[in-house]
């Protein structure tokens, strides 16, 4: 469980690799020199990465953890940032860094998070933190800084006042985010530093607002000190981008949808006793209705079981609450975080008219569950229907009070990829439905047919990348934050490092690279290393930052568990291999296996009809109840009912593949404890 503390660990004087600022190395060396000097300095070889933007020193690690000086965990960080102060464009001062956050495995590692401030100044850096992280025995396992050389010429006065800033903000909120259900509402404005990291850096005021529109629903807006442009535009709602309605039971007849949840029946209004839907042990859930723009209600009933949910919704609160207090359970009981927190999930109500009507999104630590187009014909459910997705949603807000990942570019991508984790993890360790196979899709249950919304396993099936070549960019002239391209196309690439996840859990073969995982590490122990290395990572991290910290921390595991993850990523195309890849020395000289292809069977004879497993309608057209081998996922099966698509059955070993009956027939089978056949 990971476990607060308000003041720093105090561990013993240790043997200082750096015993003073003064024996520390100097000057501002290339990455492979910073490397040599750390290498002199600890008598160990060390991971040294430059984010190519910024080109600043973003990641660092020592093959063997560093005993460094200090009384306190915070004080060993401060001293190594400052021995290498010069390199990693630090100035050495106290007020530089704040220490905001102090967490400890069950296993006593530690992890230290840092903000930044501008030196002799109360203004934040902000989207920017140093992370530093600590053995159980309080040695330097890794460290992310996040330090900027240009902050040095910043000006620390504005000359604008913060009533411009506002206006600013509010003006460019409403010529771009189109019409508002509501007035914008401003939550705050602080003055601090914008300091993205292929931009310079500029003295900023940050606009916290709140408003009810479909692209802008909580925007922090960035707005130049001195000029009075707006710089950034930077949301606190993640959502999913496709619509969900209606609860599986009550729309579709689903009778294994049944829900026992635990609630509260306490609370009294003048005449007959009613109950708010809200759990009774902890961790404590309360569902409530959204009726009209900021305003709620509980939800309320005077039968247990049977609140009253809007008619044509009925369900939708006992799904959102049941899967909101289990998601929340799953957090507590695989020890990942203190799962005492109360949350609010917030169901729409059809008499408002704001976006929340249409999404899943969680918004400054509350989950808006909405409705969408079941009713009307389409193929969405509620996302309250499905348990990865409201735990997806609730990541998000574990997110936005740990590691922060902005919501945009590969940072973006970080932080919907460990929602996904997260989700499928929690659905993994839950087995609401009792199928394994289909953990690693993400949204079955919120789609009517089955077929969810990502596939983690095979992200090209759902046409998502599975490997970085094919990450997708932002247009010349495309705004970073622009919902247009859904953030740089945060949804759609999250399916690089879910892959990337799936390989190192369950093993199997990238399609894009061939590149194979053996043997994975199993649920448990890829959950841990996900949550323990994306809360700690800082808020701009890219592909490189979370694969280098999980390689990192998974070279203490042993070789298999480093084989697997540093292979996994490998596979993905977020890290490189090879005796001229100095970044990480524990991966010169790693292999992984390329798989390949299997031979193609024989054409048909022309007389026979060809009868591929894989077509638009999936091979299930023409078919009655069966089984058939998915060859675009070799390891996978689509299941048919009555010539339709309604599910995906996959091999246990997912470097297997489903084995057909015969090279000519694509139909599958399904072993006697009802597993897909595999070979």
């Amino acid at each position: 469980m990971m476990k607060k503390l308000r003041s720093s660990v105090i561990l013993p004087l240790l043997a200082a690799a750096c015993a003073s600022v003064a024996a520390c190395s100097t000057g501002d060396p290339s990455p492979p020199e910073l490397a040599d000097r750390l290498q002199s300095d600890t008598g160990a070889k060390w991971a040294v990465w430059v984010d190519p933007a910024s080109h600043e020193v973003r990641f660092l690690s020592p093959v063997v953890p560093a005993d460094i000086q200090g009384t306190s965990l915070e004080d060993k960080a401060r001293t190594f940032f400052d021995c290498y102060r010069d390199q990693l464009h630090g100035t050495g001062r106290p007020d530089e860094l704040r220490l905001v956050d102090t967490t400890v495995d069950d296993d006593g590692s530690a992890h230290l998070r840092f903000a930044h401030y501008l030196p002799g100044t109360t203004s934040e850096v902000f989207e920017v933190a140093s992370t530093v992280h600590f053995t159980a025995t309080g040695l330097l396992a890794w460290a992310q800084p996040g330090f900027r050389a240009d902050l040095a010429a910043l000006p620390t006065v504005a000359r604008i006042l913060p009533d411009a800033a506002t206006k600013a903000a509010n003006d460019h909120l409403a010529a771009t985010c189109g019409p508002l259900d509501a007035a914008m509402l401003v939550l705050g404005t602080d003055l601090g530093v914008h300091a993205h990291e292929d931009r310079p850096v500029a003295l900023a005021y940050r606009v916290r607002t709140f408003g009810a529109s479909p692209s802008c629903v909580a925007s922090d807006v960035l707005v130049d000190a001195t000029t009075g442009d707006v710089l950034a535009v930077s949301s606190r709602a993640s959502s999913f981008w496709d619509t969900a309605t209606g609860a599986r039971f009550a729309l579709l007849g689903d009778k294994s949808d049944r829900k026992t949840i635990d609630v509260d029946p306490h609370f009294h209004f003048s005449g007959p006793t009613s109950y708010t839907l809200e759990s009774e042990a902890s961790p404590k859930v309360k569902t409530r209705r959204f009726e009209t723009a900021f305003a709620t209600k509980d939800y309320e009933t005077t039968t247990l079981g049977s609140w009253e949910d809007p008619a044509p919704y009925k369900g939708v609160a006992i799904s959102a609450h049941f899967h909101g207090f289990h998601a929340l359970r799953f957090f507590k009981e695989v020890k990942l975080r203190s799962g005492g927190d109360d949350i609010p999930v917030i169901i729409h109500d059809d008499t408002s008219h704001t976006d929340f009507g249409v999404n899943a999104k969680c918004i400054d630590g509350v989950v808006y569950l909405g409705d969408g187009d079941v009713l009307s014909g389409g193929n969405t459910m509620p996302a309250a229907a499905a348990f990865d997705i409201v735990t997806h949603e609730i990541t998000h807000s574990i997110t936005n009070k740990t590691s922060k990942l902005a919501y945009r570019d590969e940072s973006g991508a970080l932080n919907e990829s460990f929602s996904d984790v997260m989700g499928a993890s929690a659905e993994e360790w839950f087995n609401e439905t009792h199928d394994p196979k289909n953990n690693v899709v993400m949204g079955e249950g919120w789609t009517k047919d089955g077929t969810g919304e990502r596939d983690m396993v095979d992200p090209r099936s759902h046409h998502d990348p599975d490997h970085k070549k094919d990450r997708r960019y932002c247009k010349d002239g495309e705004a970073p934050n622009d919902k247009k391209n859904d953030d740089c196309h945060v949804h759609s690439n999250s399916g690089i490092a879910n892959r990337a996840f799936t390989l190192m859990t369950l093993g199997g073969t990238n399609r894009t690279s061939k590149i194979t995982v053996a043997n994975g590490i199993g649920w448990k122990a890829a959950r841990e290393l996900w949550y323990t290395t994306l809360t700690n990572l800082r808020p701009q991290a890219t592909f490189w930052d979370a694969a280098l910290a999980q390689i990192a921390v998974a070279s203490t595991k042993g070789p298999e568990t480093f084989t697997a993850v540093a292979c996994a990523w490998y596979a993905v195309g977020a890290i490189e291999l090879g005796t001229g890849f100095t970044i990480d020395p524990r991966l010169v000289g790693l292999t992984c296996p390329v798989a390949t292809d299997p031979p193609k069977p024989a054409d048909p004879p022309r007389s026979a009809p060809s009868q591929s497993s894989v077509t638009g309608d999936g091979g299930c057209i023409g078919r009655g109840n069966v089984i058939v081998c998915n060859d675009t996922a070799p390891s996978s099966a689509i299941v048919c009912k009555n010539g339709g698509i309604v599910g995906t059955s996959f091999c246990a070993d997912l470097a297997q593949q489903c084995k057909r009956a015969s090279a000519m027939d694509p139909t599958a089978s399904l072993d006697a404890d009802g597993a897909l056949v595999c070979e």
